[in-house]
């Protein structure tokens, strides 16, 4: 049975679902992803429009669902979702075009890479901010990242065969 049928002006890229599957993300080129959420009656209904300024290549939520980091070719977006149910917006800046974005498992950081050979690595703050806590730098382009499970180490895969895994350390 379809339960809901979503479009939009161009191409979808990307879409996923929260791990509890209560809410669902769309990535698009036509710059804008969309969180859709069940309600009382089971039913989806748009919660927010996140826009960027360039095509959106994906849309990911934190494992709990909370956070939502999107990547457009010119920036990343992180939502995070309020007590009340709403989702709060703020842009997180990575020079260059955008290669990817990943949080780790328990959302409170974010690693970004772009076309180069630079991480950063962001954290969420106890007010709910994001700032920059680290940036490092590879001899070759930077082809993958990851976060251990225990939020501790970010590995960086790079087109020149190297595998580092960075230390976190954690304030």
């Amino acid at each position: 049975m379809e339960k809901i049928e979503i479009t939009h002006d161009e191409k979808v890229k990307a879409v996923n679902f929260s791990r509890d599957e209560r809410r669902l993300a769309t990535a698009s080129d036509d710059k804008t992803a969309t969180i859709y959420g069940l309600d009382e009656d089971e039913q989806w209904e748009v919660k927010n429009t996140i826009s960027h300024n360039g095509m959106i290549v994906s849309a990911t939520f934190s494992a709990d669902g909370c956070n939502l980091v999107t990547v457009s070719v010119d920036s990343v977006k992180i939502c995070s979702q309020l007590d009340d149910g709403s989702w709060a917006v703020e842009d997180t800046v990575h020079d260059g075009y955008m290669a990817s974005a990943r949080l780790s498992y328990d959302g409170r950081h974010l690693v970004t890479t772009g076309i180069g050979a630079v991480a950063k690595i962001y954290g969420q703050g106890a007010a709910g901010s994001w700032v920059k806590k680290a940036t490092f730098s590879h001899r070759g382009l930077i082809n993958s990242t990851s976060f251990s499970a225990d939020c501790l180490h970010v590995v960086t895969v790079t087109k020149d065969n190297k595998v580092r895994i960075t230390e976190l350390i954690i304030e």
